[in-house]
């Protein structure tokens, strides 16, 4: 039989703050789902807290929010969160796990979580992910975008979030440890560009910042 999986009290991992400044332009009234995966879990719409039935679903989501729009195929996601249950009962889990998560996200009419051919996807435009702001700033290497780089690196990937499922956990490490050499690679240059100019209280403020995510730098 199926272990039944623990239901979550409502609560968030880690610091709750969503950065306000610079961000992209919105509707007064906009009632996307935010979803914050870098120093912690959250789920806000709006300025609610979305709180979600288990920490599988809460695993589930950062898995696909990571990459909106892509697909993630249905026996990946099965491997990842029920490795130790036999296929055809592990496929019954993560149908089960995507219709809770599909009843906490969903808003009147619209379903955010979309179906695939043999995969699953979040709809893109559906959510804003941090992470998906993080990359497009890391991409973009402009100075304001690396200002932007600064206030979104809380700090790592789901810090402080575990399931203790050996191929979930894997997959978190491998993302988070990409995540924070891109993040420390951007700001340490732009660190050096910061002294070269003479800005010298902004670099101070940037040396400040990556001591607090590195301190062994």
């Amino acid at each position: 039989m199926a272990r039944a999986e623990q239901t979550s009290h409502p609560h968030r991992i880690g610091p709750t703050v969503w950065p306000r400044a610079n961000a992209v332009p919105q509707a007064a009234t906009d009632d996307r789902l935010k979803v914050r995966l870098l120093g912690g879990f959250e789920v806000l719409r709006g300025a609610r807290p979305v709180v979600l039935p288990t920490r599988k679903c809460m695993g589930l989501l950062a898995v696909l929010a990571l990459r909106p729009g892509t697909a993630v195929g249905r026996e990946r996601l099965s491997d990842l969160f029920w490795s130790r249950s036999a296929p055809a009962q592990a496929r019954a889990s993560l149908r089960q796990a995507l219709a809770m998560l599909r009843r906490a996200l969903e808003a009147g009419e619209t379903d955010p979580i979309e179906s695939v051919g043999d995969g699953v996807r979040l709809l893109p435009g559906s959510l804003r992910v941090d992470t998906e702001d993080l990359e497009a700033a890391l991409d973009r290497e402009s100075p304001d975008a690396l200002n932007r780089v600064a206030e979104l690196y809380r700090g790592d990937l789901l810090e402080g979030f575990a399931l203790y499922e050996a191929p979930f956990d894997d997959w978190l490490q491998a993302e988070s440890e990409r995540l924070r050499r891109r993040a420390l690679r951007a700001l340490t240059g732009h660190l050096s560009r910061q002294v070269e100019a003479g800005a010298v209280e902004a670099a101070l403020q940037l040396g400040e910042r990556l001591l607090e995510l590195d301190p062994a730098a």
